[in-house]
């Protein structure tokens, strides 16, 4: 009894390890409420995470992950549920599995990980269980996720490890906080310390044409407003790649590419969504972020997983070639997209109405008096209220 007791312990023990590299935080271990009882309650960037441990004494040994039956999943959601109720916290659970191994033991922890609405929805949908997919779902894109508690900005940590030969196509950087996040030209990104999602994908491309790199451009923001429209519907792509909610920015990105001939070589595609943020202090004219619309905190990983499954399924449709597919989805998203809007150029204000953007990326405007005009980025600014 001692043995199996000691096995167990030193299960958890090297699963909390496991975790704590991963950037998670220790909560608690061992957490009972009643006949309840959780291995580990760990938490990173607002994300709770349940974690059942079973270790086996041998490396041989059958798969731990088959000790943990329905039974078990249930009795740890009720767990997890009896912890957000005495903590009066309010979320839905989903799945993630993972292994880690030492020496001499092999360990599956199944983590529970929180979401974005209330676990009672799933509390009572437990029959069905057994039929839901509880591991990540596959991907066109060989995701390799990577943390920094800190950092000047992602795209620039992404470089400096490109340069060292150190990334992949598929690696996502993301942090807790940028000291100079950047948005597009001279522009920053103001984001308090975990409140925010930042984050950037690395990507390299080579199949796409140079003149085509735009495509990358919509499928980001196009993966951005879709994500943001699975916890609270209204988001539109303000040309060429802000998403915004009514007159308002929530998200904005900034695209680096290298280029080799023809073709794409490596693209950075940087971005921030803003979460659970309540007050800007920047000079920025219009932002807004989920909690100002919901009224309640949204857990930061939660999200970001939603966003890898968007960005992977328009990534996979652009490989395939399905390119006006995508830029008629793009194209419904528009910011403005029906009737004549202000907007000013060098030569002053005018209303004008979209009537396309090219895949090279350049927006084609129509003003009021059926005068085509053909603008760059920055060659034309949107007048806002």
């Amino acid at each position: 009894m001692f043995l199996h007791s000691q096995t167990g312990l030193e299960g958890e023990e090297a699963a909390a390890r496991y975790m704590i590299s991963k950037g998670y935080h220790l909560i608690e271990r061992n957490w009972r409420f009643k006949h309840l009882e959780t291995d580990l309650i760990m938490s990173r960037l607002g994300l709770l995470v349940f974690i059942e441990v079973k270790t086996l004494s041998h490396e041989g040994q059958s798969d731990p992950l088959i000790h943990v039956n329905k039974d078990k999943v249930v009795h740890l959601l009720n767990a997890a549920h009896a912890y957000m109720r005495t903590n009066q916290l309010y979320v839905l659970i989903s799945s993630l599995l993972s292994k880690t191994a030492t020496a001499t033991k092999s360990t599956t922890i199944l983590t529970l990980s929180t979401c974005l609405t209330n676990l009672l929805l799933l509390m009572s949908q437990a029959d069905s269980l057994q039929e839901q997919n509880i591991s990540v779902p596959s991907t066109s894109i060989p995701y390799h996720t990577l943390y920094l508690p800190q950092t000047d900005s992602t795209n620039n940590e992404c470089r400096r490890l490109a340069a060292t030969g150190n990334i992949s196509h598929g690696t996502l950087l993301y942090t807790s906080y940028q000291t100079a996040g950047r948005g597009q030209g001279s522009h920053v990104w103001e984001s308090r310390k975990d409140q925010n999602l930042l984050f950037t994908l690395y990507l390299t491309p080579v199949f796409l044409p140079a003149n085509q790199q735009f495509f990358l451009s919509e499928i980001a923001s196009l993966a951005t407003a879709q994500t943001l429209d699975s916890i609270h519907k209204g988001f539109c792509v303000k040309w060429p790649n802000d998403v915004y909610y009514q007159e308002k920015k929530i998200a904005g990105m900034l695209l680096e590419s290298v280029i080799h001939g023809t073709h794409l070589a490596n693209t950075l595609i940087g971005i921030g969504i803003n979460i659970n943020q309540n007050h800007f202090e920047s000079d920025a004219p219009n932002p807004i972020s989920l909690k100002q619309l919901t009224g309640k905190d949204t857990p930061l990983l939660p999200v970001l997983e939603i966003w890898m499954q968007k960005f992977d399924n328009l990534y996979h449709l652009l490989q395939r070639g399905h390119k006006d597919t995508l830029h008629s989805l793009y194209r419904n998203r528009l910011f403005r997209k029906d009737g004549y809007h202000p907007y000013s150029d060098k030569n002053g204000r005018f209303l004008a109405r979209i009537l396309d953007v090219e895949p090279s990326g350049f927006l084609h405007l129509e003003d009021q008096e059926g005068t085509l005009r053909r603008y760059a980025f920055k060659e034309v600014k949107f007048i806002l209220p």
